[in-house]
C-alpha cells in the first residue's frame, strides 16, 4: 500500500476520537460513525498483502479506540435517536472486530494463489506480522467495562428477539401495513445477524493462540487466556450462555455458543480457571468452579441431544 494510503488510515483513526486517561473518558468525534465505515471499507477492499490490516494493527486501533467506543458509547441511550445512533455505531464496530480477529489464513485465501502464496516473501512476512499481532490481542480485552457493555448489548438483542417472536405469533390483521411489516422483518434479521457476529467475534478471540512466551509458562500460572475467561465471567456472559443453551428458543445460536465453550475448556480444567486471579483476587473462586463444572456438563448434554436428533433424522 502506498505511503499516502498508510497516512490516510492513520488520519482516519485520529478522527475517531480521543481518550482522556486522567478522566477515563473517550471523547467521540461527531463524524466517528462515518470514519469507522471508511475504515471498514478499507479492510473489505484490502490488497493481496492485507496491508490495511497490518497498518490497523500497527496503530493499535483496537486498544486506542474500539474498546473505549464499545465500553462507553454503544449502550444506555437516553432517547430513540441516541439509541439508533448507538445501534449503527455498534454494528460497524463489531464488523471491524470480527474482521480483525479472524484467522490469519482466512485473510489470504482469495488472493494468495495469484501472488505466489508462500513462495512470495511479502506474503510470508505479512502472515507472520498479522499472526504475531493477533496473538497480542487478548491483553487489551482484559477490560471489564468492555465486556459489561457487550453483556448489555447481548441482553438487549435477546430481549428484542423474544419480543419479535411473540409479535410474530399474533395473527396478521388486514389493517397491517405490508411495508412496515417488511421493515420490521428486515430489522429482526439484521439484529439476529448482529448477535451472531458477537458470538463469532468471541469465538475468534478465544481461539487465538497464546504468545510464545505465555505458552512456556508452567502449569498453575495464569495466562492471558485464563484472565480473559475470568473477565468474561465477571461480566455475567457465561451465565447468559448457560441460560441460552437451556432454552430451545435460542437454538439458532447454540452451535456458536458450544464452539465458544469448547474453546474455553479445551486446554483448561475448571479448577484452573477457578484459580485465575484478577482484580477481585479470587473472591469468587468457588462460584467460578461451580459454574465451570455446570457449563462443562451442559456442553456434554447439548452435544448428546444434538447427536440424538441427527440419529433420528437419519433413520427417517
Amino acid at each position: 500500500m502506498p505511503k499516502n494510503e498508510v497516512d490516510r488510515l492513520i488520519q482516519l483513526s485520529n478522527q475517531l476520537g480521543t481518550y482522556k486517561s486522567d478522566e477515563n473518558k473517550y471523547l467521540k468525534e461527531p463524524d466517528c460513525l462515518q470514519t469507522l465505515r471508511l475504515i471498514s471499507k478499507e479492510l473489505q477492499n484490502d490488497d493481496s498483502f492485507n496491508t490495511a490490516r497490518q497498518d490497523l494493527f500497527r496503530i493499535d486501533i483496537i486498544s486506542h479506540d474500539i474498546i473505549h467506543l464499545i465500553s462507553q458509547h454503544v449502550t444506555d441511550g437516553k432517547n430513540s435517536k441516541e439509541k439508533s445512533s448507538q445501534e449503527k455505531l455498534f454494528g460497524v464496530l463489531i464488523r471491524i472486530l470480527l474482521n480483525l480477529t479472524q484467522k490469519t489464513e482466512d485473510c489470504f485465501k482469495e488472493n494468495e494463489v495469484e501472488e505466489g502464496g508462500n513462495r512470495n516473501p511479502r506474503i510470508i512476512s505479512a502472515k507472520r506480522f498479522i499472526e504475531l499481532s493477533r496473538r497480542q490481542l487478548k491483553k487489551p480485552f482484559l477490560n471489564l467495562s468492555f465486556w459489561q457493555a457487550m453483556y448489555k448489548k447481548m441482553f438487549e438483542l435477546m430481549s428484542e428477539n423474544e419480543e419479535q417472536n411473540k409479535e410474530n405469533e399474533e395473527p396478521d390483521s388486514d389493517d397491517d401495513d405490508p411495508f412496515e411489516a417488511q421493515e420490521k422483518l428486515d430489522r429482526q434479521r439484521q439484529r439476529k445477524l448482529e448477535f451472531e457476529r458477537i458470538l463469532l467475534f468471541m469465538r475468534n478471540l478465544l481461539s487465538i493462540q497464546l504468545p510464545e512466551k505465555e505458552q512456556k509458562q508452567v502449569d498453575g500460572n495464569s495466562n492471558s487466556q485464563d484472565e480473559l475467561v475470568t473477565v468474561i465471567e465477571e461480566a455475567n456472559i457465561l451465565k447468559l450462555f448457560l441460560f441460552m443453551v437451556q432454552n430451545e428458543q435460542y437454538d439458532q445460536w447454540a452451535l456458536h455458543i458450544l464452539e465458544i465453550l469448547v474453546v474455553i475448556f479445551k486446554n483448561h480444567k475448571p479448577e484452573v480457571i477457578a484459580n485465575t486471579k484478577d482484580n477481585f483476587e479470587d473472591a469468587k473462586k468457588q462460584e467460578l468452579e461451580d459454574q465451570a463444572n455446570s457449563l462443562k456438563q451442559m456442553i456434554q448434554k447439548e452435544e448428546a441431544r444434538r447427536m440424538s436428533q441427527l440419529h433420528r433424522t437419519a433413520t427417517r
